[in-house]
């Protein structure tokens, strides 16, 4: 079994690599996709997203693989990328990552460190998890076998479909899988096995 883990990503000098590495794999997975559906790439926005989000490192057996960005919101978790190394798609690391989400989400209590360093406490039970992907997108199976469904008044047409908005039932048991201690502080190491 591979170890997985997810850790913040602060946007200190030391982590500067991971957020450039983060846009490079963003761009590259995204790219055709973009065009397809007649969107440009925009760097600028990429990076007004990064640092509005609470970022993770996806690592499997300390290795970078990927990120997460997450919009932590009082009723809502809103997952604004999941992105993997080609080599590690369709391995399970997806899945794993959904799953530490759902259970993110059921967490009656998210702490997390500010950008000042102070803790904010999220209090809220059963709060719903939300996403975009693009109607074409082979992610939208597996977000569909975790228990996401098409908010039906929400979608924006593209010239090749169009991107549609998910959503969580925070009360659904599709998800078969909690992973303990998924709690958010900037020293946090979560882990799972893949």
């Amino acid at each position: 079994m591979d170890d997985l883990s997810i850790t913040p990503i602060n946007d200190t000098p030391a982590n500067r690599y991971l957020i450039d590495a983060a846009q490079r794999l963003c761009c590259g997975n995204m790219l055709v996709t973009y065009k397809r559906h007649g969107l440009h790439w925009n760097e600028d926005q990429f990076k007004e997203k990064w640092q509005d989000n609470k970022n993770f490192a996806i690592r499997i057996n300390g290795e970078w693989v990927g990120f997460l960005s997450l919009k932590i919101l009082t009723d809502m978790l809103y997952l604004r990328d999941l992105q993997l190394l080609p080599d590690w798609q369709r391995r399970g690391v997806g899945s794993a990552c959904l799953e530490w989400l759902i259970s993110l989400a059921r967490q009656p209590e998210i702490s997390l460190q500010t950008v000042d360093t102070h803790e904010m406490k999220i209090q809220k039970h059963a709060r719903s998890l939300r996403l975009r992907v693009f109607s074409d997108s082979p992610a939208l199976a597996l977000y569909e076998r975790h228990g996401f469904e098409q908010v039906s008044e929400q979608c924006t047409p593209t010239r090749a479909g169009g991107i549609l908005a998910l959503q969580h039932n925070p009360h659904s048991t599709v998800s078969t899988q909690v992973i303990a201690d998924s709690t958010l502080h900037t020293d946090s190491d979560v882990k799972a096995s893949v």
